[in-house]
Protein backbone atom coordinates (compact mmCIF):
# COMPACT_ATOMS: atom_id res chain seq x y z
CA UNK A 1 0.00 0.00 0.00
CA UNK A 2 2.80 2.42 0.88
CA UNK A 3 4.60 1.54 -2.37
CA UNK A 4 1.38 2.25 -4.28
CA UNK A 5 1.05 5.61 -2.52
CA UNK A 6 4.64 6.59 -3.42
CA UNK A 7 4.04 5.54 -7.01
CA UNK A 8 0.89 7.64 -7.25
CA UNK A 9 2.29 10.57 -5.29
CA UNK A 10 3.99 12.31 -8.21
CA UNK A 11 0.89 12.13 -10.38
CA UNK A 12 -1.29 13.50 -7.59
CA UNK A 13 1.05 16.26 -6.39
CA UNK A 14 -0.73 19.10 -8.15
CA UNK A 15 -4.15 17.78 -7.15
CA UNK A 16 -3.03 17.61 -3.52
CA UNK A 17 -1.89 21.24 -3.36
CA UNK A 18 -5.09 22.37 -5.09
CA UNK A 19 -7.15 20.51 -2.49
CA UNK A 20 -5.15 22.11 0.34
CA UNK A 21 -5.81 25.56 -1.12
CA UNK A 22 -9.47 24.70 -1.57
CA UNK A 23 -10.05 23.64 2.03
CA UNK A 24 -8.09 26.66 3.26
CA UNK A 25 -10.30 28.94 1.15
CA UNK A 26 -13.41 27.30 2.60
CA UNK A 27 -12.21 27.52 6.20
CA UNK A 28 -11.22 31.16 5.71
CA UNK A 29 -14.71 31.87 4.40
CA UNK A 30 -16.16 30.20 7.53
CA UNK A 31 -13.94 32.34 9.79
CA UNK A 32 -15.01 35.52 7.97
CA UNK A 33 -18.66 34.51 8.33
CA UNK A 34 -18.30 33.95 12.08
CA UNK A 35 -16.53 37.31 12.52
CA UNK A 36 -19.82 39.09 11.83
CA UNK A 37 -21.72 37.05 14.43
CA UNK A 38 -20.31 39.29 17.17
CA UNK A 39 -22.17 42.26 15.69
CA UNK A 40 -25.26 40.14 15.08
CA UNK A 41 -25.21 39.05 18.73
CA UNK A 42 -24.99 42.69 19.81
CA UNK A 43 -28.10 43.54 17.80
CA UNK A 44 -30.00 40.57 19.26
CA UNK A 45 -28.97 41.38 22.82
CA UNK A 46 -30.13 44.99 22.45
CA UNK A 47 -33.62 44.33 21.10
CA UNK A 48 -35.12 45.86 24.24
CA UNK A 49 -33.05 49.02 23.82
CA UNK A 50 -33.76 51.99 21.60
CA UNK A 51 -32.59 51.94 17.99
CA UNK A 52 -30.05 54.71 18.71
CA UNK A 53 -28.51 52.69 21.57
CA UNK A 54 -28.25 49.57 19.42
CA UNK A 55 -26.80 51.55 16.53
CA UNK A 56 -24.16 53.10 18.81
CA UNK A 57 -23.20 49.64 20.05
CA UNK A 58 -22.87 48.32 16.48
CA UNK A 59 -20.86 51.33 15.34
CA UNK A 60 -18.50 50.86 18.29
CA UNK A 61 -17.78 47.30 17.16
CA UNK A 62 -17.43 47.95 13.43
CA UNK A 63 -13.78 49.17 13.48
CA UNK A 64 -12.58 45.99 15.22
CA UNK A 65 -14.65 43.83 12.87
CA UNK A 66 -13.36 45.60 9.75
CA UNK A 67 -9.75 45.38 10.95
CA UNK A 68 -10.11 41.68 11.76
CA UNK A 69 -11.67 41.10 8.34
CA UNK A 70 -8.70 42.80 6.69
CA UNK A 71 -6.25 40.72 8.73
CA UNK A 72 -7.90 37.45 7.75
CA UNK A 73 -7.86 38.67 4.15
CA UNK A 74 -4.14 39.49 4.37
CA UNK A 75 -3.38 36.06 5.82
CA UNK A 76 -5.37 34.45 3.03
CA UNK A 77 -3.48 36.48 0.41
CA UNK A 78 -0.14 35.49 1.94
CA UNK A 79 -1.20 31.84 1.92
CA UNK A 80 -2.24 32.22 -1.72
CA UNK A 81 1.12 33.78 -2.68
CA UNK A 82 3.03 30.98 -0.97
CA UNK A 83 1.03 28.16 -2.56
CA UNK A 84 1.40 29.71 -6.01
CA UNK A 85 5.06 28.60 -5.96
CA UNK A 86 4.68 25.33 -4.04
CA UNK A 87 4.89 22.55 -6.59
CA UNK A 88 4.69 19.44 -4.40
CA UNK A 89 3.23 18.39 -1.08
CA UNK A 90 3.72 15.78 1.62
CA UNK A 91 2.03 14.86 4.89
CA UNK A 92 4.11 17.34 6.89
CA UNK A 93 2.92 20.22 4.70
CA UNK A 94 -0.67 19.02 5.06
CA UNK A 95 -0.43 19.04 8.86
CA UNK A 96 1.29 22.45 8.88
CA UNK A 97 -1.53 23.76 6.73
CA UNK A 98 -4.07 22.34 9.20
CA UNK A 99 -2.26 24.21 12.00
CA UNK A 100 -2.55 27.41 9.97
CA UNK A 101 -6.27 26.79 9.43
CA UNK A 102 -6.70 26.26 13.17
CA UNK A 103 -5.21 29.72 13.78
CA UNK A 104 -7.57 31.19 11.18
CA UNK A 105 -10.57 29.54 12.84
CA UNK A 106 -9.56 31.07 16.20
CA UNK A 107 -9.83 34.57 14.73
CA UNK A 108 -13.58 35.04 15.50
CA UNK A 109 -13.00 34.01 19.13
CA UNK A 110 -10.29 36.59 19.80
CA UNK A 111 -12.16 39.17 17.75
CA UNK A 112 -15.18 38.59 19.99
CA UNK A 113 -13.07 39.02 23.13
CA UNK A 114 -11.57 42.22 21.77
CA UNK A 115 -15.02 43.60 20.94
CA UNK A 116 -16.59 42.54 24.25
CA UNK A 117 -13.73 43.87 26.40
CA UNK A 118 -12.24 46.79 24.42
CA UNK A 119 -10.44 48.30 27.42
CA UNK A 120 -9.06 45.00 28.70
CA UNK A 121 -5.29 44.70 28.40
CA UNK A 122 -5.59 40.91 28.46
CA UNK A 123 -8.05 40.76 25.55
CA UNK A 124 -5.86 43.10 23.49
CA UNK A 125 -2.78 41.04 24.31
CA UNK A 126 -4.53 37.78 23.34
CA UNK A 127 -5.70 39.38 20.09
CA UNK A 128 -2.14 40.41 19.24
CA UNK A 129 -0.74 36.98 20.13
CA UNK A 130 -3.34 35.34 17.88
CA UNK A 131 -2.09 37.40 14.94
CA UNK A 132 1.51 36.54 15.79
CA UNK A 133 0.69 32.81 15.90
CA UNK A 134 -1.20 32.94 12.58
CA UNK A 135 1.57 34.85 10.83
CA UNK A 136 4.29 32.60 12.21
CA UNK A 137 2.43 29.51 11.00
CA UNK A 138 2.59 30.92 7.48
CA UNK A 139 6.30 31.50 7.94
CA UNK A 140 6.78 27.91 9.16
CA UNK A 141 4.91 26.61 6.10
CA UNK A 142 7.14 28.66 3.81
CA UNK A 143 10.34 27.72 5.65
CA UNK A 144 9.49 24.03 5.42
CA UNK A 145 8.50 24.16 1.74
CA UNK A 146 11.44 26.35 0.66
CA UNK A 147 14.22 24.73 2.71
CA UNK A 148 16.51 23.14 0.15
CA UNK A 149 13.77 23.78 -2.46
CA UNK A 150 11.96 20.86 -0.81
CA UNK A 151 8.51 21.59 -2.22
CA UNK A 152 8.92 24.73 -4.32
CA UNK A 153 10.02 25.45 -7.85
CA UNK A 154 13.74 24.71 -8.12
CA UNK A 155 14.23 27.82 -10.28
CA UNK A 156 13.48 30.17 -7.37
CA UNK A 157 16.51 32.16 -6.29
CA UNK A 158 17.63 32.60 -2.69
CA UNK A 159 16.64 36.29 -2.98
CA UNK A 160 13.07 35.34 -3.92
CA UNK A 161 12.91 32.82 -1.08
CA UNK A 162 14.02 35.47 1.43
CA UNK A 163 11.53 37.95 -0.03
CA UNK A 164 8.63 35.53 0.50
CA UNK A 165 9.85 34.91 4.07
CA UNK A 166 9.98 38.65 4.75
CA UNK A 167 6.45 39.13 3.44
CA UNK A 168 5.21 36.38 5.75
CA UNK A 169 7.11 37.89 8.69
CA UNK A 170 5.82 41.47 8.41
CA UNK A 171 2.48 40.99 10.18
CA UNK A 172 3.76 38.93 13.16
CA UNK A 173 6.65 41.39 13.66
CA UNK A 174 4.24 44.34 13.85
CA UNK A 175 2.03 42.55 16.37
CA UNK A 176 4.99 41.34 18.43
CA UNK A 177 6.30 44.90 18.68
CA UNK A 178 2.83 46.10 19.66
CA UNK A 179 2.94 43.96 22.82
CA UNK A 180 5.29 46.53 24.39
CA UNK A 181 2.73 49.26 23.62
CA UNK A 182 -0.14 47.17 25.01
CA UNK A 183 1.66 46.76 28.33
CA UNK A 184 1.89 50.54 28.76
CA UNK A 185 -0.91 52.10 26.69
CA UNK A 186 -3.52 49.54 25.69
CA UNK A 187 -5.60 52.12 23.85
CA UNK A 188 -2.77 53.04 21.45
CA UNK A 189 -2.15 49.52 20.15
CA UNK A 190 -4.76 49.78 17.38
CA UNK A 191 -2.92 52.75 15.86
CA UNK A 192 0.32 50.79 15.73
CA UNK A 193 -1.51 47.85 14.15
CA UNK A 194 -2.46 50.11 11.24
CA UNK A 195 1.12 49.63 10.05
CA UNK A 196 -0.12 46.26 8.79
CA UNK A 197 -2.15 48.11 6.15
CA UNK A 198 0.95 50.03 5.07
CA UNK A 199 3.09 46.88 5.03
CA UNK A 200 0.60 44.98 2.89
Amino acid sequence: RHLFYRRRQRADELDGTVRMCSITDNMTAVAITFLITTITATILSNTQQSFATTLDAVLAELPVYCFSLLLVGFFWLSHHRIFMVIRRHNMTLIWLNFAFMLCIEFQPIFNGLRVSYPTSQTSTLLYALEQVATGLMLLVIWWYAASGHRLIDTSMSSYEIRFFALRALLVPIIFMLSIAIILFRNDLAIYFWLLVLVAE
